[in-house]
């Protein structure tokens, strides 16, 4: 059975804490850091927060007005299972 292909759907940042992340084209990773321009960018453990199309389909039936960076991740992936 072939696995399915890792997708990278949006890359998302917000410029200030506690407002909703806004996609762009790219991103640029600082090691140690997180992602260049991001209001998170900081020394941690949690510096890139990422979240699986996978789920936000679960909650686009509650609220389907929903976007990517709405929850707010950095990254919206598809196809990997982020809680393994």
């Amino acid at each position: 059975m072939a696995e399915k292909p890792f997708k990278l759907l949006s890359i998302n940042i917000s410029g200030t804490k506690g407002t909703v992340k806004r996609p762009v084209e790219s991103a640029r990773l600082l090691e140690n850091l997180g992602m260049e321009g991001d209001a998170h960018a900081a020394p941690g453990d949690r510096q890139v927060s990422l979240l699986a199309q996978e789920d936000i389909r679960l909650m686009l039936k509650k609220k389907p007005d929903l976007k990517p960076g709405d929850f707010p991740e950095n990254l919206t992936t598809e196809g990997v299972e982020l809680y393994t």
